[in-house]
């Protein structure tokens, strides 16, 4: 191995293990409601998709692979494909909600296994750093988010969208993948803390200057 693995190393491999959940779950959504022919759609067999978190240890799947540079490669390649397969979905169902549905109930359930492991108080940052536990935001050397409390709120603002290059990419509007990954908050803090609330206020893909997202009671 190229470096020590620290802390931070495997908290991010964790973030980046949720968005393969996450696409697992649109997967199973779909192959609920429209049947199997979804794998043929999407190119892949339920087992496969269900089958891409394999569990391995971190230190196993780098190898001798620099960190930083295994890391920042596999959040684009995870978020890339599943932007691809949102992206197949849509052409062939047309069905928004169905992935709005599916990312806002996984975040429903990734809060309920965050609030076992955390048990947060009420204060708006206990609750936040959870959220921030789960949700996958770039690289923290990336530095392009903010973060202030305002009138009891916690207002999350970023500079840059993170995502926007892997959602274009892959062909597929940057606006429903931000709409999706929205969603998945929403549901994430409402199973975490009922009176926990997120809003979506503002985002870059729509043609704002900044990402705006607020955490309220």
């Amino acid at each position: 191995m190229s470096a020590f693995l620290g802390p931070i190393h495997y908290w991010m491999y964790e973030k980046i293990r949720n968005i393969l959940s996450r696409k697992a779950a649109i997967f199973s959504a779909f192959y609920e409601k429209y049947g199997s022919e979804v794998e043929s759609v999407c190119g892949k067999t339920r087992q496969e998709i269900e089958s891409e978190d394999n569990g391995r240890p971190l230190d196993q799947l780098i190898g001798d692979s620099p960190i930083h540079g295994w890391l920042a490669n596999k959040i684009r390649e995870v978020e890339t494909e599943e932007a691809q397969m949102v992206k197949a979905l849509l052409n062939k169902y047309a069905d928004k909600d169905l992935i709005e549905e599916a990312a806002y109930w996984h975040g429903r359930g990734k809060g309920v296994e965050a609030k076992e492991k955390y048990d947060p108080e009420g204060n708006i940052e206990e609750l936040y750093d959870a959220v921030n536990n789960y949700f996958l935001d770039g690289m923290p050397c990336d530095q392009v988010t903010e973060i202030e409390l305002q009138n009891g709120s916690l207002i999350n603002r970023h500079s840059d969208c993170l995502h926007r290059d892997c959602w274009n990419n892959a062909g597929v509007s940057a606006e429903l993948m931000c709409t999706l990954s929205r969603k998945w908050i929403d549901g994430f803090c409402e199973s975490l803390n009922s009176k926990f609330k997120h809003t979506g206020k503002e985002s870059i893909v729509t043609g704002s200057k900044e990402c705006f997202d607020e955490y309220s009671f």
